[in-house]
């Protein structure tokens, strides 16, 4: 009855914690996102100053060069040394920041133009508008994938009288002017997503969540893509997440102690039955059954636990059993096929395993087996071609070649002998990489192909084949100390040469 009430108590206690959690963090997000809101309204209006900013200055410099007696005359009379000294070219390579001058007179004869191909700005809605309409007027136009802010203004008397043509200045929006608006937005920008585009269907940040402001004009809209930090929203938002995640380690320190106090005799019998069940270790084919618990809660537990134990025991010893019969028979059946793989096999392995245990390596019987079996998968091989007396043809030569991936794969299975496995599939791979069959290198190598490679080519060199003599143990030794580095891993080989001057091989 105490543990009913108890858990009835400790679940009321979650459920208000949780009910305060959720009502926090719903009062969070709702904060958050009002700022956000308005901190966009800001941003925007920020950013439409600025271009505001940028077409007056533009502005007042196309006034001052269009509503001059002096421009209207010489335009007039198509004097185009005064327009490039006064106008045009005076402009653009004055420190204005005008990249380009376009200029025409009423009737469309005389036409200047600086910085932009003469007939790339006519078909405009700014162009029209200043030259038809004789009005004044800003745009943003996109010319050769670059984008412009433009003003233009009829050319007139120094009193804004006779008013006719066109001139228009244009700046590019560049690197500079991304440079102003990271300026602009601050601390709050995120790791530079700031783009502008006046294509409406191409988003270069469409991989992020961000904001889209928009800059309309007669001619193009604007859109600028900002990917923002809310750097004080996410400050606050962590702030209130540390609040929850103290309350919640709170609740968690208040249902452990309460449970530790009522349960204590409990947690010693389950610290008990865990550290019998840590123990268990049956890699050496061997179960010790758990002792019975003094809580009747655990001796179920305990009693399916040794149970299963006992079968496990019994099926690995079953397993390792089967497997060692496998290997066994594989191992009879390549030294059928080829009496050499019998004697060649046998001295690969003694010398293997030497090398092994001059290693220091943890399994030297797991070498001794896989040197043994290096070439079983000569089974696959025919037989016209493993016993050939001369010397084998390319195609034959390929074919051998084969027998590493057929022995691994009738190891496959045998998930215990993988390290076995492994060591026969690349027994012919090479420390320079010019091995095969996957032309490992180095230390990719498993460290049982490249003891059982120089134990392999020494036995070789020293074995009479059908096609060639044996060589002598000098010219052997020599021919592998030659193969350091290249078809011998250098510390392995050391390690044969010890054995050699120790008579040991």
């Amino acid at each position: 009855m105490v543990k009913k009430y108890l858990i009835i108590l400790l679940s009321v206690f979650i459920i208000a914690i949780g009910i305060q959690v959720i009502g926090v963090i719903q009062i969070n997000n709702a904060g958050i996102n009002h700022y956000k809101v308005l901190e966009n309204e800001r941003k925007s209006d920020s950013l439409n100053l600025y271009f505001s900013n940028q077409f007056d200055n533009m502005e007042i410099l196309t006034r001052a060069h269009a509503y001059w007696t002096d421009a209207l005359n010489n335009v007039n009379s198509e004097n185009e040394s005064w327009v490039n000294n006064y106008l045009s070219e005076y402009l653009t390579d004055g420190n204005y920041n005008v990249d380009f001058v376009y200029l025409t007179n009423e009737s469309s004869t005389f036409k200047n133009a600086v910085g932009i191909d003469i007939d790339t700005i006519s078909d405009s809605t700014i162009y029209t508008t200043v030259l038809s309409e004789n009005e004044e007027a800003r745009a943003i136009i996109e010319v050769d994938n670059k984008i412009y802010m433009v003003t233009g203004y009829p050319f007139a008397t120094d009193d804004q009288q006779n008013k006719q043509g066109a001139f228009l200045i244009g700046r590019e929006l560049n690197q500079g002017t991304l440079d102003d608006l990271k300026i602009l937005i601050g601390q709050d920008l995120y790791d530079e997503h700031l783009n502008i585009t006046v294509d409406k269907n191409f988003d270069p940040l469409e991989d992020y969540e961000h904001n889209i402001f928009s800059v309309e004009s007669i001619d193009e809209t604007l859109y600028v893509h900002i990917h923002f930090d809310y750097q004080f929203s996410n400050y606050l938002n962590k702030t209130i997440k540390g609040y929850l995640l103290v309350i919640s380690l709170l609740v968690l320190v208040i249902f452990a102690i309460t449970i530790f106090s009522l349960f204590d005799r409990f947690k010693k019998e389950m610290d008990k039955t865990l550290s019998q069940l840590s123990e268990i270790d049956v890699s050496n084919n061997h179960f010790r059954p758990l002792q019975p618990s003094k809580a009747p809660e655990f001796n179920n537990i305990i009693k399916v636990i040794n149970q299963l134990g006992i079968n496990i025991e019994s099926n690995i010893e079953k397993l390792m059993q089967k497997n060692l019969e496998v290997v066994e028979l594989l191992s009879t059946a390549s030294e059928i096929n080829d009496p050499y793989t019998s004697q060649h096999s046998n001295q690969v392995s003694v010398v293997s395993t030497l090398i092994a245990q001059k290693l220091n390596l943890p399994e030297v019987n797991k070498v001794k087996l896989c040197a043994k079996l290096h070439d079983i998968g000569k089974v696959f091989i025919q037989l016209n071609i493993l016993n050939k007396e001369e010397k084998l043809s390319q195609k034959e030569f390929e074919a051998i070649k084969k027998h590493p991936e057929f022995g691994a794969e009738l190891l496959t299975n045998l998930t215990q002998f993988d390290d076995i496995r492994l060591g026969v599939l690349h027994h012919h791979e090479k420390y320079d990489g010019t091995g095969y069959p996957s032309k490992l290198k180095g230390k990719d190598i498993p460290i049982y192909a490249r003891i059982i490679a120089v134990a392999d080519v020494f036995d070789a060199l020293l074995s009479r084949r059908p096609y060639r003599k044996s060589f002598s143990r000098e010219k052997a030794l020599e021919i592998m100390a030659q193969g350091r580095d290249k078809h011998f891993d250098p510390d392995i080989l050391d390690v044969f040469f010890e054995l050699v001057e120790s008579n040991q091989i």
